[in-house]
C-alpha cells in the first residue's frame, strides 16, 4: 500500500517540473527562432549595401571640378529592388539611406571612395515576448573605391 502511495507522489511532482521547464524551453526556441531571422536580415542588409555601394561606386560621375557625384535616387531604386527580396522580419525605409563620398591624395594620385550605410528597423507587431531580445534597429555600412577613368584634355 506505501508503495502505491509514492508511485503517485512522484507521477505528480514530473507533471510539476514539466509545467515549470516546458515553457522555459518553448520560450528558448522562440527566441533561437527571432535570432535566426534576425541574423537573416542582418546578412540581406549586408547584401543590400554590398549592391548598393556596388551600383553607387560603378555609376559616380566625375564633375568639371573633379568631385564625384552620385545619383542617389538611382541608389534607393537599386535597394528597393532588393530590399524585399533580402529582409524577412525587419523592414527597409528609404529615410535611412546614407550615401556619401570622399577623396583620397596620396602623393599624385587621388582615389575617390563612395560610403553606402542602410538601416532596417523592427515593425511593432513582433510579439512582446521577444521583443526584448531583438535590437530596434539593425545598421550596415560598406565602403568601395570608385572606378572613374582620368580625363585628360588634348591639345590640339
Amino acid at each position: 500500500m506505501f508503495s502505491k502511495f509514492h508511485k503517485n507522489q512522484t507521477r505528480g511532482a514530473l507533471l510539476v517540473e514539466a509545467a515549470i521547464i516546458l515553457p522555459l524551453f518553448l520560450y528558448l526556441f522562440i527566441c533561437m527562432a527571432y535570432l535566426a531571422l534576425l541574423m537573416h536580415d542582418y546578412m540581406g542588409l549586408n547584401n543590400i549595401a554590398r549592391n548598393a555601394v556596388r551600383y553607387a561606386a560603378v555609376n559616380a560621375i566625375r564633375a568639371e571640378n573633379g568631385a564625384v557625384t552620385i545619383n542617389q535616387q538611382n541608389v534607393e531604386t537599386t535597394i528597393n529592388n532588393t530590399a524585399s527580396t533580402y529582409l524577412v522580419l525587419y523592414s527597409y525605409e528609404a529615410s535611412r539611406l546614407s550615401v556619401n563620398t570622399n577623396s583620397i591624395t596620396t602623393g599624385t594620385t587621388t582615389e575617390h571612395y563612395v560610403n553606402v550605410s542602410v538601416e532596417a528597423v523592427r515593425p511593432e507587431d513582433i510579439p512582446l515576448i521577444v521583443s526584448p531580445v531583438l535590437p530596434d534597429k539593425i545598421t550596415s555600412s560598406l565602403k568601395m573605391r570608385c572606378e572613374l577613368e582620368e580625363t585628360t584634355t588634348n591639345p590640339t
